[in-house]
């Protein structure tokens, strides 16, 4: 090592001496933690970076090219939709709709307990006692419950269906007709409010859709604040 000028060196198989810099010392953070090129921060980020090259390379350049001028700016860098977000839906059956709730609850959300299943059971009652369809829309407070609802059907069919093979995602039309739901919303927010915003974000990780979820996750938090929760 040669301390004078801050490199130090090694032998090759050739018996020659190869030189490189010394790594800087690391910054900390205000806690004193250290957050230089070998920190756990430092390989998170690597981590990151790869993944994300690792994604855009399933992508097609067509699509990739596409997307960074088309793309909307809160969904900008994510996956792209199979589909266009069709609104148009038809309610499965009323067992099959209780099969997602309880797929909902023992398999895809079981950290995350914000919504109950007694209430949620019965909003669906409520759903398919009103027959409500994209000709029969709700209004009121159902109008939430019904997009949490459909989100359930989102992120259980998420968790069951394999990877679409024809350019369709049943989830992401539950998804459609959930956040079309949402646009018909009025009136002071509620718990429910809060509560469908939530799945969105849930289901927007699991779906590769980190960009949109930030952004989705702001617009909760501030329903969040607005109701002095």
């Amino acid at each position: 090592r040669d301390s004078a000028n801050g490199h130090h060196g090694y032998l090759g198989q050739s018996g020659g001496v190869s030189l490189r810099n010394s790594p800087e010392p690391g910054s900390t953070d205000f806690e004193g933690n250290y957050l230089g090129p070998a920190s756990g921060v430092s390989f998170i980020n690597r981590v990151w970076s790869r993944l994300h090259q690792d994604e855009r390379a399933r992508i097609p350049d067509g699509l990739q090219n596409e997307s960074s001028t088309n793309t909307a700016v809160f969904m900008f860098g994510d996956k792209p939709y199979s589909h266009p977000q069709d609104v148009d839906f038809n309610l499965p059956s009323f067992e099959t709709a209780m099969e997602l709730v309880a797929v909902y609850f023992d398999f895809s959300m079981v950290t995350y307990r914000f919504l109950h299943r007694g209430r949620v059971e019965k909003w669906v009652k409520q759903v398919y006692e009103s027959q409500i369809s994209i000709s029969n829309l709700p209004v009121g407070v159902m109008v939430a419950r019904t997009a949490i609802v459909l989100m359930i059907f989102a992120v259980s069919t998420l968790h069951k269906e394999p990877l679409p093979t024809n350019g369709t995602s049943q989830s992401e039309r539950w998804y459609a007709a959930s956040t079309y739901m949402l646009s018909l919303e009025s009136g002071p927010p509620r718990l429910e409010t809060i509560q469908v915003r939530l799945i969105r974000c849930l289901y927007l990780l699991s779906s590769s859709r980190a960009n949109e979820c930030w952004y989705s996750f702001g617009t909760a938090l501030q329903v969040v604040t607005a109701l002095g929760l």
